[in-house]
């Protein structure tokens, strides 16, 4: 399982499932893939970079471009899965690149509805972040315009081709409109929901309804002086930030849980206080998390709603957090957590060393935390939330 996306996807569908509901699904054929009773229906697995290895870049990007912007394979196939199946919504949780909103046409031509919740800003933005790599800061150059920035940025893979392809693709499903095909989009954060706002999508369509995370007990396992990150290791999950934290806190030992591109210079880093521990499983993080006085959440792009800040808060272990994005939305500060700017680490430092020192007052708001998570992520208020969202259309 990849990350946010797919975590929420499976959870629903065991949801959905759990209350009586039948469920379908649409997807690609992976090596990797969960086994589905729904496979015949899935399209062909396709591994872009490799068919530009072998076709060269000419015929390569001629059979990418093709696949990428209308896979008649896919509405073919989901043409059959609807009239077998013949399903009440359609609920899409990511069809760009692989999919393609090919799928729409044939679903809208059977007058089924469809729900689509946006887990990151690919409609919006190439690399689907709003967030560019080389200036290490939030973009929105390329919002509500032609994303002629991008390509000059290299904002996609640091790579013309792969940057012009996400450009052109944005921009065909805007001539498209694709949102005329689109009964409702569901927004996990109100950050997002702001943003799409601002790139044209209709208003009336935007729901705010927040993701959910399953119950878990705190293991009121014995706490460290430890402070734990986990995530993604890239430049926009705030890694510099992390470095530069754990190089004015040299008495306190920071894990960092998670694989990425900057996983060798992080090895090579020469702080003594950095721990790696590379990818682990749902139950070796949760254990680490327990024993963590805190965790770090530096992020400096506008993340939707992250699975590791709530799960930390349920654990009853307090997050540090970069007040960017969706992570205002989650933490009250000083209440449950602790917000800091970027710009101003120093202050951070004294946030985290004051409350490291202060064990009652950090055992306190570890509990409203995980009270937070309890009473505004929980699955059956989100569960009814989506039927009101289902039955609107």
């Amino acid at each position: 399982m990849r990350g946010g996306l797919e975590r929420y996807a499976f959870s629903l569908a065991e949801l959905l499932k759990g209350k009586g509901n039948n469920v379908s699904f649409f997807s690609m054929k992976h090596p990797e893939n969960i086994l589905s009773d729904d496979e015949r229906y899935f399209v062909e697995y396709i591994d872009y970079p490799t068919i530009a290895r072998e076709r060269g870049i000419i015929r390569g990007g001629v059979d990418t471009l093709r696949r990428t912007f209308f896979f008649p394979q896919a509405a073919r196939n989901i043409s059959r899965l609807l009239d077998d199946k013949r399903p009440d919504i359609v609920h899409i949780q990511s069809l760009l690149h692989y999919i393609t909103p090919s799928i729409l046409y044939p679903i809208k031509r059977r007058g089924i509805p469809v729900v689509w919740t946006l887990h990151d800003y690919s409609l919006l933005c190439a690399n689907g972040l709003l967030f560019s790599e080389r200036r290490e800061s939030i973009c929105t150059r390329c919002l509500g315009g032609i994303p002629l920035w991008a390509i000059f940025e290299r904002c996609k893979k640091n790579s013309v081709p792969a940057t012009t392809l996400a450009s052109l693709e944005m921009m065909l499903y805007k001539l498209l409109c694709i949102w005329n095909r689109v009964d409702r989009f569901i927004c996990p954060s109100r950050t997002l929901m702001e943003y799409y706002k601002k790139g044209g999508f209709p208003e009336e369509k935007l729901i705010y309804l927040p993701n959910f995370v399953d119950e878990v007990s705190p293991k009121n396992l014995p706490r460290e002086k430890k402070i734990i990150f986990s995530g993604r290791l890239s430049p926009e999950k705030g890694i510099k930030i992390l470095l530069e934290l754990a190089s004015r806190l040299p008495e306190i030992d920071f894990e960092l849980a998670g694989t990425g591109k900057l996983e060798e210079r992080l090895l090579k880093n020469k702080l003594g206080n950095i721990h790696l521990l590379g990818y682990l499983t749902r139950d070796e993080l949760f254990d680490r998390l327990s024993r963590a006085a805190l965790t770090l959440f530096p992020s400096i792009c506008l993340e939707n709603l992250p699975y590791s800040v709530l799960e930390s808060m349920m654990l009853e272990t307090p997050v540090v957090a970069a007040d960017v994005g969706a992570a205002k939305e989650i933490i009250r500060d000083n209440e449950t957590g602790i917000l800091f700017s970027a710009e101003r680490l120093d202050e951070a430092k004294e946030k985290i060393m004051t409350l490291m020192n202060d064990t009652p007052h950090l055992e306190e708001m570890g509990k409203k935390a995980r009270e937070f998570v309890l009473e505004n992520f929980d699955r059956e208020t989100h569960y009814q939330r989506l039927m009101e969202v289902y039955n609107s259309v």
